[in-house]
């Protein structure tokens, strides 16, 4: 394949929570994530690897492992620390979208 060839990773919406949340994080697993993405949302290996700062034979390999493996690809310390960044927001959203009790 080329590097203007494209991939479907059929990313679920959980994983691209995950996936946007560890985009953010420190390099390199932001820059494989923010490739995942890219590619996800239709960007060729080309371009996923120049939003994300990979070699085309880099994204490549991730493309692979990510579909072998999905989320796993990533260590599961940074999952356990983007799972409790994720719920946290969830919580402040939640708190935020509250009504005010009227007396």
């Amino acid at each position: 394949m080329t590097e203007n060839s494209s991939y479907e990773l059929f990313i679920t919406e959980e994983e691209s929570i995950v996936l946007e949340a560890i985009a953010q994080s420190i390099i390199p697993y932001s820059q494989r994530a923010q490739a995942l993405l890219a590619i996800d949302a239709g960007s060729s290996v080309g371009q996923a690897g120049g939003v994300a700062g990979l070699r085309v034979a880099q994204v490549r390999y991730w493309i692979g492992r990510f579909r072998n493996d999905r989320l796993q690809v990533f260590p599961e310390e940074l999952l356990k620390d983007i799972e409790v960044l994720i719920k946290e927001r969830e919580k402040q959203d939640k708190s935020a979208n509250k009504p005010i009790k009227k007396k």
